[in-house]
């Protein structure tokens, strides 16, 4: 019963992590990619390759924090970490 009662506690935890990824893609990838685009069209192809690192690499990491603590919570719920 108390295993039971654990992995209710694990449930909202591991659907905040889905609303998490589908909201780093939505509000911080997908613009991230779009200005991108939009400054690709105006400037030169070596001009372009920093600002997709500098710009990219924080937007990937944001998404990661999210599959991360989704897949965590996802552990716990099924009883892989307890």
């Amino acid at each position: 019963m108390m295993t039971l009662l654990s992995t209710f506690n694990y449930i909202p935890a591991f659907i905040v992590g889905l609303v998490m990824m589908f909201l780093s893609v939505k509000v911080v990838l997908l613009p991230m990619a779009d200005l991108i685009t939009k400054i690709r069209d105006k400037t030169t192809d070596v001009a372009i390759y920093p600002l997709s690192v500098f710009m990219g690499i924080p937007a990937i990491a944001v998404f990661f924090v999210a599959v991360s603590f989704t897949v965590s919570m996802f552990a716990y719920m099924v009883g892989l970490v307890h």
